[in-house]
């Protein structure tokens, strides 16, 4: 229904806010946090495709997981294998503005199976995959993502 869209879009820019001020307190939180943490969230922002252990972490930190984990969750306030899910779910949901197929973004990712990255999917963001790209075809008729001004 048109009379649905501004309440789309209000929605959108909630989004986006939430995301924003979510970067910065991120980006605080690892200014402080000692140089095996900052390492390890480097390393998880640069292979969200890759294979993310404790185990390869730690081994990459020279910390042993276990320590890891407990460092991790002291600094960022999250268990580790969450935290990776969660950006990785970020990530897919950048991802659902291509028309990459939602099969193939799950699996690039790291998830199991189709079925498991969209029960986590809805469990995060409160709706399914496929809807969230629904919103995205309301919000973005034609395709573009450009902004006024860009090109």
């Amino acid at each position: 229904c048109s009379s649905d869209l501004p309440q789309e879009i209000l929605g959108f820019l909630q989004t986006l806010c939430v995301r924003f001020t979510s970067m910065v307190r991120d980006s605080r939180a690892k200014q402080n946090a000692p140089a095996a943490v900052r390492k390890c969230l480097h390393l998880i922002e640069t292979d969200l495709h890759g294979k993310l252990t404790a185990a390869s972490l730690a081994k990459r930190c020279a910390l042993s997981p276990d320590y890891l984990c407990v460092l991790f969750k002291k600094h960022v306030g999250m268990p580790l294998s969450a935290y990776i899910r969660v950006r990785r779910l970020h990530a897919a949901r950048d991802l659902l503005l291509t028309d990459k197929p939602i099969s193939e973004i799950a699996y690039d990712l790291g998830f199991c199976s189709e079925s498991y990255f969209i029960s986590c999917f809805k469990r995060q963001f409160g709706q399914t995959p496929r809807r969230a790209r629904e919103q995205r075809d309301l919000l973005f008729p034609d395709g573009r993502l450009d902004f006024p001004g860009e090109s």
